[in-house]
């Protein structure tokens, strides 16, 4: 295997080095699905001149970052660089409660006045997450700040409406009075995720400053990250970013629809590319083509194949596959038939399972030793109550959060084999818990960044989701971003196998010889 100075590098690739190293502008590269852009990148980091911090979107792409530049270069997380400005500015640890905006939120609708408004408890804590993303900071919070969004009931309303949030007079009040107190909170040193941009970056906290800052995924940044990078770069300092809008599938998360036009601007970043994908073999690429035409085969690619798959069974698949489907819910499924089949399987997501024993647990209460019969019948009526609610507030993506989670529930109980309630339990702790095993299952949202040999794609009819297409069908120019996030979604997909990719359906098992 050819040491990274021994790699060959396409004429794009070249093309960015030399501009690294005779110009001192600031770049975005915007790179295809495979196409090498952290090799590039680190490559690239080796070039600049002066001090240099690589901000990574998570933990894993950190570590990536820290073995291949870590030895010259500042490695972190947004989330890293913004704990250690907070902890600075406050001049103490910082405590990390993740469920600390969740407990406020309860506290408020525990006071008599507001218990008739248990209902409203999601929604309250939605907005005040998506409030501190757009940087809203309430009338009368104490100290010296700058608040990116307004505090008025039309800017509050415009982010509820962004995330298909339930929003009126009771949630705005209530969202206001649990945002003041969550930052009371953070200046008393406990803090959220959240907390770790927000805090630091409308309070003026002290940051580090550097001669360059690279930033991966550049597609994935909300506004109050590009306000922490204005704050860790230095006067006259060069900004590398990197990236591809055709993956930016994270707006439910407050990430910007348009993070790498709005970096262009506010940086003068000038604009590259890499088109070539190394990952994918012809097929796959012809497949991903039609969604993002620019994508471009390596000349030395195999030629792979894509299928779609009328019926198939447990034979069907080898030690290393993956099954991909946008929801929950048909990915359990077919565990459950993989399982019977003597199959081992990994559904990836635990704060899933978490969310789904969380879920049990409230609509059962504390005795788990009663039959499985009392979950079902409760779970069709919570399912129906919760749906109603949804529909009658026109919140299509709730909606479809209740479904994918009862039916993913139903999937538990009915391939399990569960008699009580603790069978149910423990049956989502084996299904969730595992961190690898022959085949793995996952939605498309956490296969991002992940690549396999052969991939099965569930369910392709799920794209675009019936939350994106209703809100854009009120408003098609408002609500683009979702239905382009659907089709980035599908582009994901595509684009996580290397050798082959086959459509099957949930159904299809049926039609499939054993």
């Amino acid at each position: 295997m050819p040491t990274q100075s021994e790699i060959p590098w396409t004429q794009q690739q070249s093309a960015f080095f030399a501009r690294l190293e005779s110009t001192q502008d600031s770049l975005v590269l915007t790179s295809v699905a495979g196409s090498g852009k952290t090799t590039t990148l680190t490559e690239g980091a080796t070039r600049l001149v002066g001090s240099v911090l690589a901000l990574a979107f998570n933990v894993r792409i950190k570590k990536t970052l820290d073995e291949r530049i870590g030895h010259f270069a500042v490695c972190k997380t947004i989330n890293g660089v913004g704990h250690g400005a907070m902890c600075k500015f406050l001049g103490r640890k910082v405590r990390i409660d993740k469920d600390k905006t969740r407990k406020v939120v309860r506290d408020l609708l525990n006071e008599k006045e507001n218990e008739h408004l248990w209902e409203l408890f999601s929604s309250i804590s939605q907005l005040v997450a998506r409030a501190k993303h757009h940087g809203l900071i309430p009338a009368g919070t104490p100290g010296m700040f700058i608040s990116l969004t307004e505090d008025t009931p039309d800017a509050w309303a415009e982010i509820a409406a962004h995330y298909d949030i339930h929003f009126d007079q009771d949630v705005y009040r209530l969202a206001r009075l649990a945002l003041r107190a969550c930052n009371s909170q953070a200046f008393a040193g406990t803090c959220d995720f959240d907390d770790q941009i927000y805090i630091p970056a409308l309070w003026g906290a002290p940051f580090d400053k550097f001669d360059n800052i690279i930033v991966d995924e550049a597609q994935d940044l909300s506004e109050i990250q590009h306000k922490i990078l204005k704050k860790l770069l230095r006067k006259g300092g060069r900004l590398i970013a990197v990236g591809d809008e055709n993956q930016a599938i994270y707006g439910f998360r407050a990430a910007m629809s348009n993070s790498i036009r709005r970096l262009i601007t506010t940086f003068d970043l000038g604009e590259m590319e890499l088109t070539i994908s190394f990952r994918c073999c012809q097929s796959v690429v012809r497949e991903a083509q039609k969604v993002v035409p620019r994508i471009e085969a390596s000349p030395t690619a195999p030629e792979g194949s894509v299928l779609t798959l009328g019926g198939y069974s447990a034979s069907t698949f080898q030690v290393g596959d993956t099954i991909l489907c946008r929801n929950n819910a048909p990915l359990i499924k077919i565990a459950y038939k993989l399982i019977a089949e003597g199959r081992g399987v990994c559904v990836v997501g635990r704060d899933i399972g978490a969310g789904l024993k969380l879920l049990t647990k409230r609509i059962v209460g504390k005795d788990l030793t009663q039959p499985v019969t009392y979950l079902l019948q409760g779970l069709a009526e919570w399912q129906d109550q919760e749906a109603a609610k949804a529909l009658a507030k026109d919140q299509p993506s709730k909606l479809e959060v209740i479904n994918d989670k009862a039916e993913s529930l139903f999937a538990i109980i009915d391939g399990s084999g569960a008699t009580t309630i603790k069978d149910v339990i423990s049956a989502i702790e084996e299904l969730f818990g595992k961190t690898s095993a022959p085949i793995t299952l996952s939605t498309i949202h956490r296969a991002k960044g992940m690549e396999w040999d052969r991939v099965f794609f569930l369910n392709q009819k799920l794209i675009p989701s019936i939350w994106a297409v209703k809100a854009h069908d009120k408003d098609p120019e408002r609500y683009e971003w979702m239905m382009q996030e659907e089709r980035n979604l599908r582009y994901v997909g595509v684009t996580r196998a290397r050798e082959q990719l086959a459509y099957i359906t949930t159904e299809g098992w049926e039609n499939g010889t054993r």
